[in-house]
Formats: structure tokens, C-alpha cells, sequence
């Protein structure tokens, strides 16, 4: 497996609250990004980040829908188009925004308009949003020169995008079950093709662990009828489960009467919510998720403490 480069970064907080303005940099690196919650637009305007040529991103911070909706834009002058979509009602869905400009104005307009498309092109492959941008817009023609120029900051604002929540646009690990690596993702699985349950009988799951949350894989199937109850103790995990089925991410399973199955990977924010939309009950997706060898997630992060801890044993 290739580990990711290690990096470092600094994150300047211009009016001291964690929650506010925060202004994302990189030593060596031209760029800057600044986000900020859309309550505190007025205050990003005041910044001279946003008076220049750069791409920006808005999205919705409601960990509910399994898409959030995000808005990727570019602009020779960014404020006057964040400034803008916070007074358009049409996009109303954003709570928080990310600006990327640059240090020296080395952005130019064309190198905007290629960070956009590029960026659209990547949210779309990597499917964990519903765009809003009605178009998708082609790559501007630029020299061989500037292509690599926005192909490098491109590298490093990816980087950025996810310490400030927006996690859009990275691509699922990909894994080989058949010859995994040894530092890899471990693949779990969930598997009832026994079960004496008419509910769960047949139902079989793989998926594994990963820095973003619990990935269930493509093809892993999901029963159609969910628990007694479920839908009232737990209203909101339930609407998850709907909202799959609504938007085809689960569809009636041909060799199974009471399963779904998933048609792309999903990367779900806990083992236990993965293990809900599988069982559609409620599950510790710590105990129902299984390596190979039988060993729930629980058992492997005991296995990965020292000898003394283990046990349970801890001196007081």
C-alpha cells in the first residue's frame, strides 16, 4: 500500500473563535485558502484572501443526507461572487463556504476556470455529494506549462479540503480482498446467509474501516424490511436508509426477495450506522462487523494494545 506524503499546515484564526473565519495555509505553497460559516460572510468580505482570482466551494453541513449538497465556483474577483450567493435564493442549501486564492495573484482566470472543472470533475468521480452546479464545464485549453502550474495547486489544496470539513472530493481506497497488503484496510464483513430469520436470512455485507468512516463496498446487500420499531426509536437513521433507496444507492436485489443491494461503495460515518443500513435495526457495528477469521472491530483494537491493557487491567 502507498502511504499519503506527510504534510503540515497552519490554520490562522483572524478573530480567535475555532468556529469562525479561519484562514488555511501551507509553508511553500502560493496558495491560501479562508472559510467560514455563511453567518459570518460579512466578516470574509473584509478580507483581502477574497479580492483576488480563485475557485470556491459551498456546501451543506447537515450530516442527515446521505449527499450533502455542494456548489463549486470560480471567479477573477471572489468576493463578489460569495457575496453574491449569500443574497441568491437559489442557494439557500449552504452553511459553510472555502475560498482557495493565491498569495501573489499567480491565478489567472483560465487557471481558475481549470480548477473548477477539474474539482467538478473529481466530486463527481468520487460520488459523496449532490452538485449543484447545472453544468459541467470542460478544462480551458492552456499550455502544457500552466496545466502542470494548476495540476500543482490543484495537489495541494485536495490536501486542504478535508481539515476544513469538506470531503467531497476524495476517492475511495482502493482495496483487493484477494491479495490484500499487509498495512492495508482490513475488509470486514456482516454475514446472515444462515440466519434462521426470515428478515436477515440470506443477508451478507463487506466493507472496512477507514480515516473518513466505515465503507460498505459495492454489491453488498441490505434487508428490504427493517426492524419493529426502528423507523420510531430511530427516526433519523431510518430517513438514511430511505434516502438510499430514493436516490438508487440500494435497489431491489434479483436473487433475494428481502434484499437490497448497494450499487456503489458508501462511506458511511460509523460502523454502527453501516451496520443499520445493512440490518436495518439497531446494531454495534463494532461487534456485527467480521474479519475473515471472526474477529470483530472490538476484538481487533484489543489486539493492538499492550499486553497490560488488554486484559481490562489498569493500575489505579
Amino acid at each position: 500500500m502507498v502511504h499519503p506524503r506527510a504534510f503540515s499546515f497552519q490554520i490562522y484564526l483572524p478573530t480567535g473563535e475555532p468556529s469562525g473565519l479561519r484562514i488555511v495555509d501551507r509553508t511553500n505553497w502560493t496558495g491560501q485558502g479562508i472559510t467560514f460559516p455563511r453567518s459570518r460572510v460579512a466578516e470574509a468580505q473584509q478580507r483581502e484572501e477574497l479580492d483576488r482570482t480563485g475557485v470556491y466551494i459551498l456546501w451543506n453541513r447537515d450530516d442527515s443526507d446521505v449527499f450533502p449538497q455542494v456548489y463549486v465556483g470560480e471567479a477573477e474577483r471572489v468576493r463578489a461572487r460569495v457575496s453574491a450567493h449569500a443574497t441568491d435564493k437559489s442557494k439557500d442549501f449552504w452553511t459553510d463556504a472555502v475560498a482557495f486564492t493565491t498569495k501573489d495573484d499567480s491565478l489567472d482566470k483560465a487557471h481558475a476556470q481549470y480548477l473548477e472543472a477539474r474539482l467538478i470533475q473529481i466530486a463527481i468521480q468520487a460520488g459523496r455529494c449532490s452538485l449543484e452546479n447545472n453544468q459541467t464545464p470542460a478544462p480551458p485549453s492552456m499550455s502544457e506549462a500552466k496545466v502542470a502550474d494548476a495540476e500543482r495547486f490543484l495537489e495541494d489544496l485536495l490536501l486542504c479540503l478535508p481539515i476544513v470539513g469538506a470531503h467531497f472530493f476524495q476517492l475511495p481506497v482502493q482495496t483487493d480482498p484477494v491479495a490484500p497488503t499487509v498495512d492495508g484496510p482490513v475488509e470486514m464483513s456482516i454475514d446472515y446467509s444462515q440466519s434462521n430469520s426470515k428478515r436477515l436470512k440470506g443477508i451478507t455485507a463487506r466493507g472496512y474501516e477507514s480515516a473518513d468512516g466505515f465503507v460498505i463496498l459495492s454489491g453488498s446487500l441490505a434487508v428490504t424490511n427493517e426492524a419493529p420499531k426502528f423507523a420510531i426509536n430511530f427516526p433519523k437513521e431510518s430517513s438514511y436508509r430511505s434516502q438510499l433507496i430514493d436516490q438508487g444507492l440500494l435497489i431491489p436485489h434479483d436473487g433475494l426477495r428481502n434484499a437490497y443491494r448497494l450499487t456503489k461503495d458508501l462511506v458511511c460515518n460509523s460502523p454502527s450506522r453501516a451496520a443499520g443500513i445493512v440490518l436495518g435495526g439497531s446494531f454495534s457495528g463494532r461487534e456485527e462487523w467480521k474479519d475473515p477469521q471472526g474477529r470483530s472491530l472490538n476484538d481487533l483494537a484489543k489486539e493492538d494494545l499492550p499486553l497490560d491493557l488488554q486484559s481490562g487491567d489498569i493500575e489505579s
